[in-house]
């Protein structure tokens, strides 16, 4: 996937996941700051908190949805970029890892966000700790993904 074609899917996935985290980060926050403008008239206080993924709430019975989402499309792209790795029975595309382990990471992390919403017994901070791999390696990836090729080709 070192083509355009195989940058567009995943940036297309990386806008739209950061448009709907934005909405509901700040949708999130002023609710809460709402709330707690109008608790003198007997309305409870909502504080504001922070999570990684959001649930679609009023649909599929409060399933994860965005986090199934997530996995789904890591697994499709790591197995694409499995695939299209080997030349001639061997795996012969660095990128093709690259872009795998990026795949995986952030297939880690919505996993991880599976477990803790169906309540199994995985130690606080996990998901977030999961969350900045995913990040760290993301920005690895941005660092030395284009090391070594024409400052043009960068561009």
């Amino acid at each position: 996937m070192g083509r355009l074609s195989g940058h567009l899917l995943p940036g297309f996935f990386f806008i739209c996941f950061g448009l709907w985290w934005s909405y509901n980060i700040f949708y999130r926050y002023f609710v809460s700051k709402k709330e707690a403008v109008v608790i003198g008239r007997g309305r409870k206080n909502i504080k504001f908190k922070s999570v990684l993924l959001f649930p679609c709430n009023g649909c599929c019975g409060g399933a994860p949805v965005e986090a199934i989402l997530i996995v789904v499309a890591t697994t499709i792209g790591f197995l694409g970029e499995l695939v299209t790795g080997f030349k001639g029975g061997e795996f012969a595309n660095v990128g093709n890892s690259q872009h795998m382990s990026m795949y995986f990471f952030y297939g880690l992390m919505a996993f991880v966000n599976i477990l803790l919403h169906y309540k199994f017994s995985i130690p606080p901070g996990t998901d977030y700790a999961v969350a900045l791999l995913a990040l760290l390696n993301e920005g690895l990836l941005f660092a030395n993904h284009l090391h070594g090729r024409p400052p043009l080709d960068v561009l």
